[in-house]
């Protein structure tokens, strides 16, 4: 059984798409349980409309508030906590969900489980993983925004729980784990220093990699009509700072 809990309060969005998606997903895992985190009763009518009734495989909890998106979110998921991010982050701290997903700002997703039920052990920040590169050849993108001032040690550690991701999620065998730079001819000192690190450690560590390779499909064959292209890509995750990795799903978002 996988237990999930969905914030649908979020940042205060319309949640109607979500709950579209209900039966698909519920038909697609038979063992799935979603516990969803709403400000009211309407949900219900929503639910029977779709012939959902709540019982043991879709359960309801109740949420006050929502968090916007800005410069606020962070301020406004630390004194919220009956905000729905931070409910359903407590659902899974209290052993009620085994994750959560949330239509709250990506910052405040991160700072509310934070907060709530804290870093693995060991690890010194969070990171906030994506998936780029399209589903023929998906990569996991650390860190995608959650840590502006990282160090070569916790880029380390995002090397670490990305691999373990990538083999979980997308079944790879040893994740090949590349350093996102803008020319590997030029490192910065952090890059200098990680690539150092990453490279005494028990990981399939590639080097340096630039954001075109992570992109980028390469072709086989001789040019013309016998050419194909290749959708594996030289990484399965890539590492980077926060800043450096916002910027690259900014230019994602606006392709």
């Amino acid at each position: 059984m996988t237990r999930i809990a969905v914030d649908l309060v979020g940042e205060g969005l319309p949640s109607g798409p979500l709950l579209e998606a209900l039966p698909s997903a519920l038909g697609a895992d038979p063992h799935l349980v979603l516990t969803l985190v709403t400000s009211g009763d309407t949900v219900r009518d929503d639910l029977a409309r779709l012939g959902i009734v709540p019982g043991e495989r879709v359960l309801l909890a109740t949420a006050a508030r929502s968090v916007s998106a800005g410069p606020e979110a962070l301020r406004e998921v630390r004194a919220r906590r009956d905000s729905g991010v931070r409910v359903a982050a407590r659902l899974v701290r209290d052993g009620h969900a085994d994750a959560m997903v949330s239509t709250a700002p990506a910052e405040a997703v991160v700072a509310s489980a934070q907060f709530t039920y804290g870093l693995l052990p060991g690890a010194t920040r969070a990171t906030l993983a994506s998936i780029v590169g399209g589903a023929n050849a998906p990569v996991v993108l650390c860190d995608a925004g959650a840590t502006v001032d990282v160090t070569a040690d916790e880029l380390a550690q995002f090397a670490v729980a990305g691999s373990a991701y990538a083999a979980v999620r997308f079944a790879v065998n040893a994740p090949r784990v590349g350093l996102l730079t803008a020319r590997p001819a030029l490192p910065d000192t952090l890059r200098r220093a990680a690539d150092e690190l990453l490279r005494s450690l028990d990981l399939h560590y590639v080097g340096p990699l630039t954001a075109d390779r992570l992109l980028a499909p390469s072709w086989t064959g001789e040019p013309g009509d016998g050419q194909k292209i290749d959708h594996r890509r030289g990484v399965d995750v890539a590492v980077t700072d926060g800043f450096t990795g916002d910027v690259l799903m900014s230019v994602i978002r606006g392709m």
